[in-house]
């Protein structure tokens, strides 16, 4: 079987989770994934589930300019 070149189902760059009163959970992270199975493993109160419910669009992004 031959294998083709797919492009990422996800694709994020330079994204941070941080609270309103500056609390950063996560980021800036960069992350590419591949349309396959994968895992996210990481402590509790690490921002896993912040993380999914963005990927999943349950939650949206807020752009802040410099």
């Amino acid at each position: 079987m031959a294998h083709c070149a797919q492009s990422p189902s996800f694709l994020l760059h330079q994204v941070t989770c941080q609270f309103a009163t500056g609390l950063t959970l996560f980021g800036p992270l960069t992350l590419s994934l591949e349309p396959s199975l994968c895992g996210l493993v990481g402590l509790n109160g690490c921002g896993k589930t912040s993380l999914l419910r963005l990927l999943a669009g349950h939650d949206t992004p807020r752009f802040r300019s410099y």
